[in-house]
């Protein structure tokens, strides 16, 4: 039984028990001496305004209700505009990754990649209207390894050594993206295999990162702990 239902059941129960102790009080106050015209009209009264209590508050709530019908509804509309869009903003960060990684390996001639400044804001507009906890939680950790990604490629953050984890990064940051894909294309109800060490180093692979040049890339992700990757806290 829904809300309504139950109300009107209090109402008419109500309603039930109020008749019998209206009728003693009645049969008391005769009994008294007491002007039962005054006082009959003063139940009226009351009565005619406990219902008009009750129809307002009947439509009071049915207003509630249809507002919270077209909120959900605009909410899933926006949910799925934003969610439209979410495989361009993932396939842009992809790409990003990729000129960035292709960047380090030609020696950093040139003018250094940049990620579209849109992607932050189309990731941010499936948070907001996505309920889902788990789907937050991933969606705002991407969000915050791309922060980390353009922090730590700021002139005064890489010291000539440290290219090495610039593209782990990169590795890093191309695997959660493209772990998404799937929820961003409606396959999935949530992400899967959010990061794990195998992705990244067939991804390293794939995109010609050489092992003998960047040893110490490759030991960075073989040692890393990916065990408390998202992948292993999301539901089934």
């Amino acid at each position: 039984m829904d809300e309504e239902g139950d109300f009107l059941t209090g109402i008419v129960f109500g309603t039930f028990l109020s008749v019998p102790v209206a009728l003693f009080i009645w049969s008391s106050a005769a009994e008294e001496g007491v002007d039962l015209n005054i006082e009959w009209e003063t139940l009226l009264a009351g009565a005619a305004a406990l219902f008009g209590a009750i129809f307002t508050v009947r439509t009071i709530r049915r207003q509630i209700s249809s507002y919270e019908k077209v909120e959900r509804v605009n909410r899933e509309k926006k949910l799925a505009s934003a969610r439209a869009v979410l495989p361009l903003a993932l396939s842009d960060i992809v790409q990003f990754c990729s000129l960035l990684i292709t960047w380090i390996l030609g020696g950093r001639n040139g003018e250094m990649p940049t990620m579209p400044a849109e992607v932050t804001e189309i990731i941010r507009e499936v948070i907001e209207w996505n309920d889902s906890d788990d789907v937050h939680v991933v969606l705002s950790s991407l969000v915050s390894r791309m922060q980390v990604v353009r922090a730590r490629l700021r002139p005064e953050s890489v010291g000539r050594s440290e290219w090495n984890d610039r593209l782990v990064d990169a590795v890093e940051l191309t695997a959660m993206a493209e772990s998404l894909f799937d929820y961003a294309r409606q396959d999935t109800r949530y992400p899967r295999e959010f990061l794990s060490r195998e992705n990244v180093l067939s991804i390293m692979r794939r995109t010609q990162i050489p092992e003998d040049n960047y040893t110490h890339a490759y030991n960075i992700v073989r040692v890393r702990n990916y065990e408390n990757s998202l992948s292993n806290i999301l539901p089934d």
